[in-house]
């Protein structure tokens, strides 16, 4: 048997293993007189010396011959004696070319034994229909008969071709070239067969296909199995464990294959297709290829271009190329609306966005707040974002508004996330009873839940309401203000104390003290020198260096006798003459004598005082013990 025979007999016996071991239990059925041949690169592209070739290493004596207009072609006998003179080996003449060999490098001869392609490659192949495989780098190409490139040099594999085609591989994928090196239909399959019938089948993962001489995928790559006839046709797909026929125009009834195959654009994306097998659903695209596995007990329409999905592992979202949004399950999980969907991650409540990362968030009167751009948004409890304006904190709502910051200024937002007071203030208080005090640029004001002022920024000093009224500060000068904003209490005064159980106020003007009402009714003109606070319903007032008390009303009730009064405690006032000191009851009578040191401790149901450190104890009607 000739050599070349060898090579087409071992190639035959390796594609035949090829297509045996295809997977996913694809059906072809081969005829002896298939017009494809695949064939191994190793037993064509390296020819090796057979030990029973015939090798010459001395050359024969040259025949002299006579000359004539045309010296007839040699027999190939006497070119193979003399080629074996010259290579290391030869092969047999095929398409007018020999293949020769020296050194492990292989060139070619024409049938006069000149060499016409040098010897250059790593292997080489019989010529035939004017073109040869050969090899470099352990990268294969073709050439034709002149020796010029026509397919590069660049595939990992190439087989011969059938209908003009040869399959080849590059990166670990194949694909298909044709006689003139131009590439079908890219270089992007797992595996590919040998065109019969004028298409090509293919495969990518698990999945077959196949397609025609333009490149287009005539039958997707989606199915199980494919199984062709004698020929090399394609008859039968299967998919699911089901089969469905391929008509002789190629079209496949996809409805064999699925229980529901639903419109494109049901769910609102319009290159994708619901389907159903055996109680689960997936997607598939305008080709038929499925998008997403067939798991699902529930798809739900897209929503700004993402579906929910549910599967006995939980909730999660896939885009209409198919791929899932995250790769952890959510226990809920709400539809997108905008940049964010609700979900529930195992037992705590959030957020996540479009590319899938998770917050949790605490809502709060149908609100939260959410890390966005590094600041903070707020979100409905739908998922909606309220606005695109950002803060740099929010603090927790007190009744219905919330205090917002940004840039260094607060304002408020309501519970429906609208900044109802814009943050323009260097300091804010929360809301009492319908207002705020607010500061800006070091003034103080009053604002209604609107953000319309109820004061302007005006007061140096605005305290927190106390029985609805709010001590101020004006050019160093104090009054009272009501949550409407009006002065009370005209901001007259040197200094003012809180109104206190009397309902009444401690005044100090000109260095006078006196008393007014909540409504700034002066019940005492400032006449006082001193004036302590409300005990008893009695004030210890002083007039001239001399101490007494005064009713709520301004009468005098006890008079200015002593050096010094202090405030009742339970009944009982410290009162002093000279350097001793006493007590007094609410009517002015003497219940402990003005002869002692200093008394610390009247508000026990025992008095212990001294006198020249002797101690004297007296119950609270004065009775010695």
């Amino acid at each position: 048997m000739a050599r070349r025979q060898v090579y087409v007999t071992f190639a035959l016996v390796m594609i035949i293993n090829r297509f045996k071991k295809i997977a996913g239990g694809i059906v072809i059925a081969i005829s002896i007189t298939m017009p494809f041949m695949a064939m191994s690169q190793t037993s064509i592209l390296r020819p090796e010396i057979q030990s029973t070739a015939k090798k010459v290493y001395s050359a024969k004596k040259k025949q002299t011959r006579p000359v004539a207009n045309r010296a007839p072609r040699p027999s190939l006998e006497s070119v193979y004696a003399d080629i074996e003179t010259r290579y290391d080996w030869h092969g047999n003449a095929s398409d007018e070319r020999i293949p020769v060999s020296n050194n492990n490098l292989f060139g070619y001869v024409d049938l006069n034994g000149k060499e016409v392609i040098p010897l250059i490659y790593e292997g080489a192949s019989d010529f035939e229909n004017g073109e040869a495989t050969v090899m470099l780098n352990d990268l294969y190409g073709t050439i034709n008969r002149d020796g010029a490139m026509v397919i590069p040099i660049k595939y990992e594999e190439i087989m011969n071709p059938t209908y003009n085609f040869y399959a080849v591989k590059k990166d670990g994928k194949w694909g298909y070239v044709d006689r003139h090196g131009i590439d079908l239909s890219g270089i992007k399959y797992d595996l590919v067969f040998p065109f019969a019938s004028n298409l090509g089948i293919v495969k990518n993962g698990e999945k077959y296909g196949a397609i025609d001489k333009a490149g287009n995928e005539i039958i997707p790559v989606v199915f199980d199995e494919i199984e062709i006839d004698s020929i090399g046709a394609p008859k039968l797909v299967a998919l699911h464990g089901r089969r469905a026929e391929i008509d002789s125009t190629l079209n496949i009834d996809f409805s064999m294959l699925y229980d529901e195959v639903h419109p494109y654009g049901e769910l609102g994306d319009p290159e994708t297709a619901l389907v159903k097998v055996n109680g689960l659903y997936g997607l598939v695209n305008k080709k038929m290829k499925e998008l997403t596995a067939i798991r699902y007990s529930e798809i739900f329409p897209f929503k700004d271009g993402l579906a929910r999905v549910h599967a006995s592992e939980g909730y999660n979202y896939v885009k209409p190329d198919g791929s899932l949004l995250t790769s952890v399950p959510y226990a809920k999980a709400a539809d997108f609306f905008g940049e964010y969907a609700l979900v529930t991650k195992g037992s705590k409540e959030g957020i996540i966005d479009r590319e899938g990362t998770f917050q949790p968030v605490e809502f709060f009167k149908g609100i939260g707040k959410i890390k966005r751009s590094g600041k903070l948004a707020v979100i409905t409890e739908g998922g909606v974002l309220v606005n695109d304006l950002l803060y740099d904190e929010i603090m927790p709502f007190v009744g219905d508004r919330a205090i917002v910051l940004r840039s260094g200024n607060y304002g408020f937002i309501d519970t429906d996330g609208f900044e109802v007071v814009k943050p323009i203030y260097n300091e804010v208080t929360d809301y009492e009873k319908g207002v705020a005090r607010v500061r800006l640029h070091d003034l103080w004001g009053l604002v209604a839940k609107s953000g319309e002022y109820l004061v302007a920024p005006k007061y140096q000093k605005m305290e927190p309401f106390v029985n609805d009224l709010s001590r101020v500060e004006k050019s160093r000068l104090f009054g009272y203000i009501g949550r409407d904003g009006l002065e009370k209490v005209h901001a007259t005064y040197d200094s003012i104390s809180s109104f206190e159980d009397s309902g009444l106020a401690r005044t100090l003007k000109n260095g006078k003290y006196g008393l007014l009402d909540k409504n700034g009714h002066e019940v005492v003109i400032s006449t006082y020198d001193t004036m302590g606070p409300v005990s008893d319903n009695l004030y210890a007032v002083s007039l001239d260096g001399k101490y007494g008390y005064m009713d709520t009303t301004g009468k005098i009730v006890i008079k200015l006798k002593y050096d010094e009064a202090l405030p009742f405690i339970n009944g009982l006032a410290p009162v002093r003459k000279k350097d001793r000191w006493g007590a007094i009851d609410s009517t002015g009578h003497t219940v402990i004598p003005i002869k002692y040191d200093p008394i610390e401790n009247l508000s026990e149901d025992t008095i212990t005082v001294t006198k020249n450190g002797e101690p004297t104890i007296y119950n609270r009607l004065g009775k010695k013990l």
